[in-house]
C-alpha cells in the first residue's frame, strides 16, 4: 500500500487493500471485533474491502477508475444488507449504518462529484427511509418536507456556486 501511494498508482493501492482485507479474516482480534458488532466473518471482510476502496477513491479522486469505486460501493452495500436486514433492523443499528453512508457520500461528493457511486451507496438507507416515512404522523411529513426543502436549497446553492466559479474561470482565460 505504501509503495502504491509513493508511486501514485491507484490500481496498486487497490490490490493492496484487497489483499489486506482478505488477510484480516485470519486474525482472531478482527473476527472477535466483528462478532462483537454482529458482523459475520464474510461481511466484515467485505466491509473492510469496501471501506478501504472508498477511502482510496476519496484520496485519488478521479484518477481512480470508476469501476473500482463502484466495486467498493457494492461491497459496502452487500455488507450492510447482509448485516442489517431492512425489515428486522432496530433503530439502534440504523444509526451507525446511516452515519457511515452519509459520511462516505459527503466525502465522495466533495472530492469527485460521482453520482453513480453515491447512488449505489445510498441503497441500504432507502428502505429504512421508506419505513420511517410510513411510521411518522401527518406533522412528521410537514417536518420532512421542510428538511427536504432545505437540502434542495443547499444542493442548488452548491451547483450554482460551481457554475459561477466555472464562468469566472472562463472569463480569466
Amino acid at each position: 500500500l505504501v509503495f502504491g501511494v509513493l508511486k501514485r498508482n491507484p490500481i496498486l493501492c487497490f490490490a493492496a487493500v484487497m489483499l489486506t482485507a482478505s488477510g484480516l479474516g485470519t486474525f482472531d482480534k478482527f473476527m472477535s471485533l466483528a462478532q462483537l458488532h454482529g458482523l459475520t466473518p464474510g461481511a466484515a471482510v467485505i466491509a473492510a474491502a469496501g471501506l478501504g476502496t472508498m477511502i482510496l477513491y476519496m484520496g485519488f479522486g478521479n484518477r481512480m477508475p470508476r469501476a473500482i469505486a463502484v466495486f467498493g460501493a457494492l461491497c459496502i452495500v452487500v455488507s450492510c444488507l447482509v448485516t442489517v436486514p431492512a425489515k428486522s433492523a432496530p433503530v439502534v443499528l440504523d444509526l451507525p449504518v446511516g452515519t457511515v453512508v452519509l459520511i462516505l457520500c459527503c466525502g465522495i461528493w466533495l472530492r469527485t462529484r460521482d453520482w453513480i457511486t453515491i447512488g449505489i451507496l445510498s441503497i441500504p438507507v432507502l428502505p429504512r427511509w421508506f419505513m420511517f416515512a410510513r411510521s411518522i404522523s401527518s406533522w412528521g411529513f410537514v417536518v420532512l418536507s421542510f428538511v427536504l426543502l432545505f437540502l434542495g436549497a443547499v444542493v442548488s446553492s452548491l451547483l450554482k456556486q460551481d457554475r459561477s466559479s466555472r464562468d469566472v474561470h472562463h472569463l480569466e482565460l
